[in-house]
């Protein structure tokens, strides 16, 4: 995997030089030979390159290309706009393995200022039970068009469906992109870790960490984190499928930040972003339907 980064003053041209860097790479390849690109940017200024590559693909490639306006977090929200959960897994992938805990703890960490030992420490705990909060049952009404295709597909409802018993069935049925959907909602959210932080609480309740015992600290973090950005407590609405080109303008975030008294949040939507780029875009399919589906059934 290669990586560019650029920065830079405004105005000095690092987008237009990203542009150039993206466009030299696919233009001399076939279809088929076209690498993974991701571009991140605040501000709309890939657009130029993305119409640009589109008009160069055949009709029926431009599906290849995605580009998106990154999510406004603010609590007037754009209902168009696109976000992602760091708590998301692979695609047919139902444990958070030690890998996955890994990649998941500094993303969380960066909501917290003055992180120390103790602090890591507690989440670590935290997340070695994260996979108790998996297990959701199934909600009517949180997506109109799964809800239509399990009737259409006659699915049979229990009381005690689980979202995973939906993905499944929506996959060995060849709704693959509702399978993913689905899948979403199977995952764990920002506020789902209130539910853990009483484990060994005899302990944590006599540790402090900012001035108040480290269960309170957290749970105060993560409630003022969620009541300002209501959008990270939700399912992911961002569906990788057969892209190759993905384009995330980060403009709304930007301006929405300048809004917020809490400047760890940042870090943290930005993380999550990068995470999303890593891990469900450039190494999609690790653990994808088309390998490793059945080790998961």
């Amino acid at each position: 995997m290669h990586v560019d980064l650029v920065y830079g003053k405004p105005g000095s041209g690092k987008s237009v030089l990203t542009n150039m860097i993206a466009l030299s790479s696919i233009l001399d390849k076939e279809i088929k030979n076209i690498p993974k690109i991701a571009i991140i940017d605040v501000g709309p200024s890939f657009n130029g390159t993305i119409e640009l590559i589109k008009n160069l693909l055949p009709k029926e490639n431009s599906n290849i290309i995605k580009s998106v306006n990154y999510g406004n977090y603010g609590k007037v929200d754009n209902v168009d706009s696109f976000h992602v959960n760091p708590f998301d897994l692979a695609f047919g992938k139902r444990v958070y393995d030690e890998d996955e805990i890994e990649r998941i703890k500094p993303i969380l960490l960066s909501l917290f200022a003055n992180s120390n030992d103790v602090l890591e420490m507690f989440i670590d705990d935290i997340l070695k039970n994260i996979n108790l909060l998996t297990s959701k049952f199934y909600v009517p009404n949180m997506h109109v068009e799964i809800d239509k295709k399990l009737i259409d597909l006659v699915f049979i409802f229990r009381k005690d469906t689980t979202w995973w018993d939906v993905v499944d069935f929506l996959f060995l049925n060849q709704e693959v992109f509702l399978a993913k959907k689905a899948q979403t909602y199977t995952s764990v959210v920002l506020g789902d870790l209130l539910n853990l932080t009483n484990i060994n609480r005899e302990y944590y309740q006599k540790v402090f960490f900012n001035d108040n015992n480290i269960i309170d600290s957290f749970n105060k973090t993560i409630i003022d984190t969620i009541n300002l950005c209501p959008k990270l407590n939700m399912p992911s609405n961002l569906i990788i499928e057969d892209e190759k080109i993905i384009a995330i303008n980060l403009e709304d975030l930007a301006s929405s930040m300048f809004k917020i008294n809490n400047k760890n949040i940042i870090p943290y939507i930005y993380l999550s972003v990068l995470d999303f780029i890593k891990h469900k875009f450039l190494q999609y399919n690790q653990y994808s339907w088309k390998n490793n589906w059945t080790e998961y059934l």
